[in-house]
């Protein structure tokens, strides 16, 4: 669930560690977390997980500029034409997850982990690091990366996601204790079993020295923890229990905690977490936090796989668009009209008098009308399409269509505007009738404040008269009116 209007934008100058869907993967050198691929034999599916280290750098504003080189530009025409083009790389069953490392004392560092699948067991992705900019004024928070395959160089995703950072909520606000280790007949510690020993760590001989950063292999070290080592009942043992600090303590005859040989903690029996409660500086009481990761988001891009030099030097392009929640709610019980706005982008190719022809990456601002009760249907445009500083002069129109089960498919016509620069009210755009590309896309989450999706997500394409693009969008509720007919 989201709270609409929704959070505020995230600079992307700050450092944080990239999980575009979901899954920490393990560290790696210069910020870059190699992928973790384990064919499964029964599809020829690979899992890959992209992200990189906790103080990497998120570069802001790049982008490859306009390529003039008339056999590329050709290529790509073609491959824009040709419409989204799966292929053994093309990645599909996106998670992302967003939280924070507590690794470094009073630093700590947010994270980013793309997961998703694919049918080339081979890639190796990486994050670059480069961000991909945002359009101004497009009315929703997202933000974007670029991800290469450093194994064939010649494939790369483009992903946005409007995740937002971890939510901090007192340790009873997520988890109910279930054990009384005073005997006053209150519920004081959480009770330690396989389906959450995973989230222990950070463990100390000292129970009060569990802020330090020991996590359990320097643990072993010393000896707190080590394979098949008992422990009597009231031994304590400072920790933390999804990042909230804590004492484990044994409530058994005997306690046993188990590692494995890499030092991964795989068992415990006869303990429970007791989450430090401690006196507030204005009075009252204050207990440990516990980082809630966001799971209602959404994701839009696309993947670029070329030049192949199988064939001719070619290229394949590949959208999607999606979410975490899908929207389940019926929107045929909804009256009025939501209006969503949100950023698209994608690649394109622009003809220009005098063969100045070009081709690159875009933004464009997308904004949507849904009219619910007996309409059920989905209509809008896009505008601001630019390379940069470059505006490619376009608009997209996104005709009516019908909404079915959450999901709609529809038609574009694409437009170029015919004027002197600058463009301003009343601009004249022009376009023939035979400029017809399409567009779909599907209804994702809902808010606290009212049952209407929170946000909606899409592929397209477009045709100009000089020109054609491809991409995908995602947009956010921004206004609701229960009454409009």
């Amino acid at each position: 669930m989201k709270h609409w209007p929704g959070s505020a934008p995230l600079a992307l100058t700050l450092a944080f560690p990239l999980i575009l869907l979901a899954a920490c993967g393990g560290g790696g050198s210069g910020g870059t977390v190699g992928t973790d691929s384990t064919p499964d034999t029964s599809n020829s599916v690979t899992t890959h997980t992209v992200g990189n280290s906790p103080t990497a750098q998120i570069t802001q504003q790049s982008r490859q500029s306009a390529i003039q080189d008339p056999a590329h530009i050709e290529a790509m025409r073609a491959a824009i034409n040709k419409g989204p083009t799966p292929g053994p790389g093309s990645p599909t069953g996106f998670t992302i997850s967003r939280n924070t490392s507590r690794r470094t004392p009073n630093l700590p560092q947010e994270v980013t982990v793309i997961r998703f699948e694919s049918q080339n067991s081979n890639a190796r992705w990486r994050n670059t690091r480069q961000s991909v900019p945002i359009p101004s004024g497009s009315g929703a928070y997202y933000y974007g990366l670029k991800l290469i395959d450093d194994n064939s160089k010649n494939q790369r995703i483009n992903i946005w996601t409007d995740i937002d950072r971890p939510t901090g909520k007192s340790f009873t606000e997520v988890y109910s204790l279930d054990t009384d280790i005073n005997g006053d007949g209150t519920n004081d510690a959480l009770y330690i079993n396989a389906d959450n020993v995973d989230r222990m760590t950070n463990f100390s001989r000292d129970p009060d020295d569990n802020r330090e950063d020991d996590d359990s292999v320097g643990a072993v070290d010393r000896g707190v923890l080590g394979q098949d080592k008992m422990f009597n009942e009231g031994h304590e043992i400072g920790s933390r229990f999804d990042g909230a600090y804590g004492v484990l303590t044994c409530v058994s005859s005997s306690c046993t905690i188990n590692i494995h040989e890499d030092t991964t903690l795989t068992e415990m029996t006869g303990w429970a977490f007791v989450p430090k409660i401690e006196n507030g500086r204005g009075g009252g009481l204050v207990q440990p936090q516990v980082l809630v990761q966001d799971t209602d988001y959404r994701y839009f891009g696309y993947w670029l796989h070329g030049p192949d030099p199988v064939n001719g030097g070619g290229y394949d392009i590949y959208t999607f668009a999606g979410g975490s929640e899908p929207y389940t709610g019926d929107t045929r019980s909804l009256t009025g009209r939501a209006t969503y706005r949100g950023p698209a982008t994608g690649l394109y190719v622009k003809d220009v008098d005098g063969g100045n022809s070009s081709t690159g990456e875009f933004t464009a601002r997308v904004i949507l009308h849904a009219d619910f009760g007996s309409k059920q249907t989905i209509s809008g445009h896009m505008s601001h399409f630019q390379d940069g500083g470059k505006d490619l002069g376009w608009s997209l129109q996104m005709h009516r269509a019908q909404i079915n089960a959450s999901a709609f498919s529809g038609t574009t016509r694409g437009t170029t505007y015919a004027g002197p620069a600058p463009r301003g009210p009343g601009s004249v755009y022009t376009g023939s009738a035979n400029n017809i590309g399409s567009y779909d896309g599907a209804f994702y989450g809902e808010t606290d404040d009212n049952n209407y999706p929170y946000g909606v997500t899409g592929t397209f394409t477009g045709t100009f008269d000089d020109g054609a693009a491809i991409g995908a969008f995602g947009a956010r509720q921004n206004l609701v009116h229960p009454d409009h007919q």
